[in-house]
């Protein structure tokens, strides 16, 4: 019966120190499972940053482009007053010259 009992227990020991085992393995996979999320996270925090990065750098030349297209508008729009009003004014001389002169010719 003693016999019975120490091998028993020596199989229970057995068991015991499998199962220990078992959980060591498994808490190593564990870390290692939690040093890869932490890489991954890492990863992804980069590309995020990287991302905004570019994000803010195309939308600082998106506005450096709208500024250059508000200015050249600009300087068209003053071209093309200037040029209506030369035209304007020289019409208006014209006319102002024809009248004057009709009126003398009577």
């Amino acid at each position: 019966m003693e016999k019975k009992l120490q091998s028993d227990i020596g199989k229970l020991i057995g068991e015991v120190e499998e199962q220990e085992n078992g959980v060591k393995g498994l808490n190593e996979q564990i870390g290692g499972l939690k040093d890869e999320k932490e890489k991954i996270i890492e990863k992804y925090d980069e590309q995020i940053k990287e991302l905004n990065r570019r994000i803010n750098e195309m939308s600082s030349d998106f506005a450096d482009m709208l500024k250059d297209t508000l200015s050249k508008m600009q300087d068209r729009i003053e071209f093309a007053n200037k040029d209506w009003q030369e035209d304007t004014n020289a019409d208006v001389m014209k006319k102002f010259d024809h009248m004057t002169n009709v009126g003398y010719n009577k």
